[in-house]
């Protein structure tokens, strides 16, 4: 009798170290049936920031305006808002929030303006995120001036941001790299625009970014906040390509050449909107312009058309 109670405890141990392990092999399979799916489908996200002041819903209705006016977006690209409670009901008595292309995700923990500048990298929080493939993040000072798809159709192998200065300036981790890396000048980057594949590498790099600032031993600049530590971080991982846009994103432009990003940083308030909105309204009244020309060049034609006929 002792030795069948013996085989019956043993034969249960087994039975459970099975059990666990069918599990777990079913929990991996599904984890890499899920990287899987967002590998083959072609969903893309479009997604930027907005907390603490409200003048920043301004700037926001304008780059969803000109996303919707000129970006001309596709049925398979959405656009996220990350934003708090307060900001949203604000959001909600706005046209451009009826749109079933505009989503909301928020977050109600957001403090001060360095919980802003990271709240970008928590994206990764966000539960429909596996519904897309490709990942673009905006800062709100941003006009969209032509077709999203010269964007889209780049195939973003690392991340891929504007050029600006370089490593080891101020603003692009001067608080982090040795002197080594400073004196060579490299070209660093803006952490403004982001563009990049939803892939559990580069959700794992968002995460370091959220482990630096909030490693109590780190210390953040308070003018740039989140730049310096996604520079550094992407440097040493050799994860950055700021070559790929080219000519497609701008820093302050002054006309509107083949632009896909017009970028405005620096400058606050109604000044920055101001610029925004001057730009905005310029490339409105060429598009018009270029429309008309257009049409009357076809419709000069068709009129010779006739008249030869």
């Amino acid at each position: 009798m002792f030795k069948n109670i013996i085989n019956v405890n043993y034969i249960n141990k087994i039975s459970l170290i099975l059990f666990f392990f069918i599990v777990f092999l079913l929990l991996n399979n599904l984890k890499k049936e899920k990287f899987k799916n967002i590998k083959n489908n072609s969903r893309k996200l479009i997604y930027l920031c907005c907390f603490l002041k409200e003048k920043y819903i301004k700037e926001v209705e304008l780059l969803v305006k000109s996303i919707f006016e000129f970006g001309k977006i596709n049925n398979n690209t959405d656009i996220l808002i990350i934003t708090d409670y307060k900001l949203k009901k604000k959001f909600d008595k706005l046209k451009i929030s009826k749109n079933r292309k505009i989503k909301f995700f928020i977050l109600d923990d957001i403090k001060n303006i360095e919980d802003a500048c990271f709240s970008r990298y928590r994206i990764i929080n966000y539960n429909k995120l596996q519904l897309y493939n490709k990942i673009l993040y905006l800062d709100t000072d941003i006009i969209i001036s032509n077709e999203l798809k010269s964007i889209f159709n780049i195939n973003p192998k690392k991340f891929i941001v504007l050029k600006e200065s370089y490593f080891g300036h101020k603003f692009h981790g001067g608080l982090y790299f040795p002197d080594k890396i400073k004196r060579k000048k490299i070209h660093s980057f803006s952490s403004g625009i982001i563009y990049f594949k939803n892939t559990k590498d580069n959700i794992k790099t968002f995460q370091k970014v959220l482990d630096m600032k909030n490693n109590k031993n780190t210390i953040i600049d308070k003018f740039v906040f989140d730049q310096p530590v996604l520079n550094y971080i992407l440097f040493n991982e050799k994860k950055y390509d700021n070559i790929s846009f080219g000519n497609l994103v701008e820093n302050n432009p002054q006309k509107l050449v083949n632009q896909v990003i017009c970028h405005f940083p620096g400058g606050v308030g109604s000044y920055k909107y101001g610029k925004m909105n001057k730009f905005y309204n310029i490339i409105k009244l060429q598009k018009k312009i270029h429309d008309f020309l257009t049409n009357y060049k076809f419709k000069e034609k068709l009129e010779l058309d006739y008249f030869y006929e």
